[in-house]
């Protein structure tokens, strides 16, 4: 597990601890006889503790934008609202007016990306290929021009205008990519769909390309499909229909899943290398930002990334920048400087990216293949 995630988990967990402890030790109101103690004791976890956790675990380790400790004072105040004595839980009663003014402002901001990235899906209909990769590629953030923020402007409004389009043009990536993994299931799961997709240069070793996981998912999904119906058609069939049908709906993203790590797990298309761990993650890597391809080098840093079961030795593709991976069928989005690939055939691998990079690093002394 990888050091941020490990210590969101730490977060997640202390703060599941102490907002529980504080419901079932606080008490409902104060009177003479009952101590003030636990209220200072809760009052500094609620708003010292799990401040200061959430900015070294999430924001510090993570790398996450600082703007984001609002979340953990958020969290903190209604948790407090229903926890607090009576006499106190009045003066938290502004987080329950405030969630409104936030949700209209996060829905309208939500609302206009997802516009602009629909309207950038259905302008780009007709384009062949992966629709993950054309949205990829339709909607990925750039460095902002220096015609857009003066050199010179190094104030605090200039930092915020730089910060709200970096954070937009990061939600136009995720939401635009999130949103083509529907049609990319399509697009995988029936043969005629990716009949002209570029060949794979060799597979990842992965259990997802194997017949018995396919069987496992499908057989798991119909029985969970079943189920769910039989528990809920009493209960209303309206609900028993639509749970029973979205889990149903799981069989096309089983098959498309199956098919992208079987067939189209390490390709080229154009000048960019696509490297699919199933349907359920993803790299698009543009030829001249990789910057050394190495084999059968040993990991020895757990943050780099890994893909493919550990059973042969692996070929490690470097970054000039780091790139973009999207996991959890492209909700989950983070940055590596290198990937380690665990594939069936790393030599064809190495020898088909030493053909199409050396052209792209006659003048770059730091490739090395």
């Amino acid at each position: 597990m990888r050091k941020a995630i490990k210590f969101r988990f730490i977060y997640l967990f202390c703060a599941v601890v102490i907002y529980s402890l504080g419901f079932k030790i606080l008490p409902a109101q104060l009177d003479l006889t009952s101590s003030r103690l636990p209220l200072y004791l809760f009052s500094a976890l609620y708003f010292a503790f799990l401040p200061m956790l959430y900015w070294y675990c999430v924001i510090t380790v993570g790398k996450q934008k600082a703007w984001k400790i609002i979340i953990a004072f958020s969290l903190s105040s209604l948790m407090a609202r229903y926890s607090f004595p009576q006499e106190f839980e009045h003066y938290f009663e502004f987080i329950a007016w405030l969630r409104y003014p936030l949700i209209a402002i996060l829905l309208v901001a939500e609302v206009y990306i997802m516009y602009s990235v629909i309207k950038g899906l259905w302008s780009a209909r007709k384009a062949s290929g992966d629709p993950r990769i054309t949205a990829f590629n339709l909607n990925k953030s750039s460095e902002l021009s220096q015609t857009e923020l003066d050199a010179h402007d190094k104030n605090l409004k200039g930092k915020l205008t730089e910060s709200f389009k970096e954070n937009r043009q990061d939600s136009k990536l995720r939401i635009g990519v999130t949103l083509a993994t529907e049609p990319a299931s399509w697009y995988y799961a029936i043969p005629y769909f990716s009949r002209k997709h570029p060949k794979s240069i060799t597979q990842v070793k992965s259990a997802m390309a194997k017949n018995w996981n396919v069987f496992l998912m499908l057989t798991g999904s119909v029985l969970a499909s079943t189920l769910s119906y039989y528990f809920l058609y009493e209960f209303s069939l309206i609900l028993a229909y639509f749970v029973s049908g979205f889990i149903a709906y799981g069989i096309v993203f089983a098959i498309a899943n199956y098919r992208t790590a079987k067939h189209y797990s390490v390709y080229l298309k154009g000048e960019q290398l696509i490297i699919n761990h199933g349907l359920w993650s993803f790299f698009c890597v543009d030829l001249n930002n990789i910057s050394d391809v190495t084999i059968g080098q040993a990991i020895t840093d757990t943050e780099e990334k890994v893909m493919g079961n550990k059973s042969s030795e692996p070929i490690k593709i470097s970054f000039k920048e780091s790139q973009v991976y999207f996991g959890s069928f492209s909700v989950v989005q983070d940055k590596f400087d290198c990937v380690h690939l665990h594939v069936d055939d790393p030599k064809t691998l190495l020898d088909t990216l030493s053909k199409h990079l050396k052209p792209h690093s006659q003048d770059d002394k730091s490739f090395n293949v």
